[in-house]
C-alpha cells in the first residue's frame, strides 16, 4: 500500500483486506506491531478529505479495538483524537460517523481507557450524530453507550460537566423516543440514564430532561426484556429522592409496571431492582402504600 501513492482505491481497499484479518486478536497483534494502525492514522492525516480512506481506515481501527489486550498499546497512537477528528471533518457521512463511534464504543469498553474520551470534546461530535442520523438505530444504541461508559466510569464532576454542560440526556431521551422498538436503544439509553444520576445534584434536571417518561415507556414497550426492566427499574431506585421525579413517576403509573415486573422476572436482577424501586417510592412518599 505504501507504493501507492496518489491512489485512494488501492489504499483503502488494503485497510478493508486488513480491517477483516484484525477481527481475530492474535492477527490484530501483529498487525499492530507491523505498524498497520500508525499506517492507518498517518493516511487519515496525509489523505484527509478521502472519504473512502477514513472509512476504511476507522474499519481497520475499529476491528484491532475489538481486542481488550491491545487497546491501550493502540490508543497510545492517537487513536481518540483521530477518530474524533473524522467525526468533526466528515459530518454528513453516516457510514464513517457509525464506524468512529463504533471505534469509540470499543475504547469505551475499558474503563481506564474510557477517561481519554472524556478528556477530548468527544460529546459534540456525538450529539451532532445523535441529530443527523436519529433514523440509525445501531448508530444511536452506540452513542448511548458510549455516554454510559462514561457516566459510570465518570466522578461526579465529570457527570455534572456532561449533564450540566451538554444535556446528553435530552439526546439519549429523544434517541429513546425515535427508536421505540429498538430493544438495544432502550436498553443502553436506560443504562445511561442511571448511571448520569448517580449523582444526585443532577436528578431534577434528568427528569426535566424527559428521563421518566422515556424509562417508562421503555418498560411498557419491552415487558419481556429483563435486561430493559432492569435497567428501567435502576432508573426509578436512583430517582426516587428526587419529589419531582417520584411524582411523575405516580402519574405515569410506574410502580404498577414495577410490580408487574416481579410476575414477569421473578428471582431475577429485574425482581430485585422493581422491589427496591417500590421500597424507595413508598419510604419517601412517607410509607403511602396507595400509590398504584
Amino acid at each position: 500500500m505504501k507504493e501507492a501513492e496518489g491512489n485512494d482505491n488501492v489504499k483503502a481497499t488494503g485497510c478493508w483486506v486488513l480491517s477483516n484479518l484484525a477481527r481475530a486478536e492474535e492477527s490484530a497483534s501483529n498487525l499492530l506491531k507491523n505498524g498497520a494502525a500508525a499506517y492507518a492514522l498517518e493516511l487519515m492525516q496525509t489523505v484527509a478529505d478521502s472519504e473512502q480512506v477514513h472509512h476504511a481506515c476507522l474499519a481497520l481501527l475499529c476491528n484491532i479495538a475489538l481486542h481488550e489486550r491491545i487497546r491501550s498499546e493502540l490508543c497510545r497512537l492517537g487513536v481518540v483524537a483521530m477518530v474524533i477528528n473524522s467525526l468533526t471533518i466528515f459530518p454528513n457521512h453516516e457510514w464513517i460517523q457509525y464506524t468512529a463511534l463504533q471505534t469509540m464504543q470499543n475504547v469505551a469498553n475499558s474503563t481506564g481507557l474510557c477517561y481519554e474520551l472524556m478528556e477530548h470534546d468527544s460529546v459534540t461530535p456525538m450529539l451532532n450524530a445523535m441529530h443527523y442520523f436519529d433514523d440509525h438505530d445501531e448508530l444511536l444504541q452506540c452513542c448511548n453507550w458510549i455516554f454510559s461508559c462514561m457516566a459510570f466510569n465518570g466522578d461526579n464532576g465529570r457527570r455534572a460537566i456532561l449533564q450540566r454542560q451538554h444535556h446528553i440526556a435530552k439526546a439519549i431521551c429523544q434517541a429513546m423516543k425515535t427508536s421505540p422498538e429498538h430493544g438495544g436503544v432502550q436498553f443502553t439509553g436506560c443504562s445511561a440514564l442511571s448511571n448520569l444520576a448517580r449523582n444526585a445534584d443532577l436528578l431534577d434536571t434528568l427528569v426535566d430532561d424527559g428521563m421518566v417518561e422515556a424509562v417508562t415507556n421503555a418498560m411498557r414497550k419491552h415487558e419481556g426484556h429483563a435486561g430493559i426492566q432492569k435497567t428501567s427499574c435502576r432508573c426509578y431506585v436512583v430517582l426516587a429522592p428526587s419529589k419531582k421525579a417520584r411524582q411523575l413517576v405516580k402519574s405515569f403509573q410506574g410502580l404498577a409496571l414495577c410490580e408487574r415486573v416481579l410476575d414477569v422476572h421473578p428471582s431475577t436482577g429485574a425482581a430485585t431492582e422493581a422491589q427496591e424501586a417500590i421500597r424507595l417510592q413508598r419510604e419517601m412518599d412517607g410509607g403511602c402504600c396507595t400509590l398504584l
